[in-house]
């Protein structure tokens, strides 16, 4: 998932035995692309202390209970606070991060909602960017080095793994009972990880 991967086991956790192979097919929640973040909200985000609180705040914020609990949310909360952190890392101001970010909300609900290619989704977020850029003050568009910077990110991060997006968010998901463990802990020293 590129910086997806990290969702459970780059946080600790690992999948342990459990279950005795049986699998399901779960319906799990829908994903909701209408998110909406105020400059209060965003100021909130990047004055957290550390990701995982960043990622708790922007969960409450979306009013998306027990986040953690199931990959898909997790994923899609994970997805959303690294584009408002990396807005920050790119020192854009408030009002350019939110026009960012809705452009990305909105290429992630385009691309999974029509299953469209790398270019399809690549052409939706040029359009929707270069409209963000007008729709700004003159004085806070986008400069050059901005737009490549932001059209970088979104290559690196969300484009090479567009079919995983939309096979995550749409999609039932087969899953067998596990366990999961923080790793270093007696139980994971004992067993085998799945």
């Amino acid at each position: 998932f590129a910086p997806l991967a990290r969702s459970f086991l780059a946080r600790g956790a690992s999948v342990v035995g459990g279950g005795g192979g049986r699998s399901m097919v779960t319906s799990e929640p829908e994903i909701d692309f209408k998110v909406s973040i105020s400059l209060a909200q965003l100021d909130e985000l990047w004055a957290a202390a550390s990701e995982a609180d960043g990622l708790k705040k922007l969960a409450d914020i979306l009013a998306i209970e027990a986040f953690d609990e199931e990959p898909r949310t997790f994923i899609w909360v994970e997805f959303l606070y690294i584009t408002l952190a990396f807005t920050k890392e790119q020192g854009l101001t408030p009002k350019q991060a939110l026009a960012f970010f809705d452009v990305v909300v909105a290429t992630e609900e385009y691309a999974v909602g029509t299953s469209a290619s790398k270019e399809g989704a690549f052409r939706f977020f040029s359009e929707q960017l270069l409209a963000a850029t007008k729709g700004l003050p003159a004085a806070e568009r986008f400069t050059l080095a901005e737009v490549a910077a932001l059209t970088t990110h979104v290559q690196t991060t969300y484009l090479q793994v567009i079919k995983l997006h939309q096979l995550v968010l749409t999609q039932p998901q087969t899953t067998r009972a596990a366990r999961l463990h923080q790793r270093g802990s007696a139980a994971s020293d004992r067993k085998s990880v799945v």
